[in-house]
């Protein structure tokens, strides 16, 4: 999990996706404002290709990057983020 104003990001591993909730929620069941990994919130397939995700573990944000530690695919994605 990481928060960057008023973003909070969260690794959402069983379902293969990260979630960008903007603004921060204040109550439970609040839909995210994006997110990766996935075409869209109901979708929770793993993936190999560059857009989709499997098992993400962590979050780091760092200098305006996003980066994901994609555990299923052994390997780090880093997104450039605006905040």
């Amino acid at each position: 999990m990481a928060v960057a104003g008023n973003n909070l990001i969260v690794a959402d591993s069983m379902n293969h996706r990260v979630l960008v909730y903007s603004p921060i929620p204040s109550t439970s069941g609040a839909p995210a404002k994006l997110v990766l990994g996935q075409s869209n919130l109901s979708s929770n397939t793993a993936g190999t290709s560059q857009n989709a995700l499997n098992q993400p573990q962590q979050v780091l944000l760092v200098d305006h990057k996003l980066y994901v530690a994609d555990y299923g695919n052994n390997r780090v994605l880093a997104y450039g983020v605006n905040y």
